[in-house]
């Protein structure tokens, strides 16, 4: 099983983001562009996991998983070196923190952490190519409440990639 813990994006952040790649494939950027019902925030990639890890990730989602937050994205941006155009994410305490204590749970549990600073972004196109002289454009602030955080699964699926939700757990009000 290929695993990720993630914030989903609802109302008004998908709708935005769903609007503005429409805009950039009119604007003739090419690239492989996220699907809507893909978008989420990435917290920790955990790679290949057995299916008997699914358990001990649960119980790690929700022993580390705080309170309800605002959620705020708010500019477009890109990795040149990886070929990635984002829409970024603030980095908020609240964010940071929910990020930190589950990295600590995932370590102490024997999980591979992500050793590079916390980067908390949105891909929108991977493999982006923009058009000669295209400025991109900008992205107003956007604020949703995080309310779940989820253990997703990366599954092909008639050739497609589809992200599944193998467990949830609602943040505290």
């Amino acid at each position: 099983m290929r695993l990720f813990i993630a914030l989903p994006l609802t109302d008004p952040v998908l709708p935005t983001l769903a609007e503005l790649t429409r805009k950039l494939k009119a604007d003739g950027i090419r690239g492989n562009f996220t699907r809507p019902e893909n978008l989420h925030l990435t917290l920790h990639f955990l790679g290949e996991c057995e299916p008997g890890d699914v358990g001990t990730l649960g119980d790690i989602l929700f022993a580390a998983r705080g309170g309800e937050f605002p959620l705020t994205c708010g500019h477009i941006g890109t990795f040149e070196r990886s070929g990635i155009l984002w829409a970024g994410v603030n980095r908020s305490p609240e964010l940071l923190e929910l990020y930190d204590r589950l990295g600590k749970a995932l370590r102490q549990a024997g999980f591979p952490v992500e050793t590079r600073p916390y980067r908390p972004h949105l891909t929108l196109v991977r493999e982006y190519m923009l058009p000669d002289g295209y400025t991109l454009p900008q992205l107003p602030p956007v604020i949703q409440t995080a309310r779940e955080v989820r253990l997703m699964e990366s599954v092909r699926e008639n050739g497609r990639l589809v992200y599944r939700t193998v467990r949830g757990v609602p943040l505290q009000q």
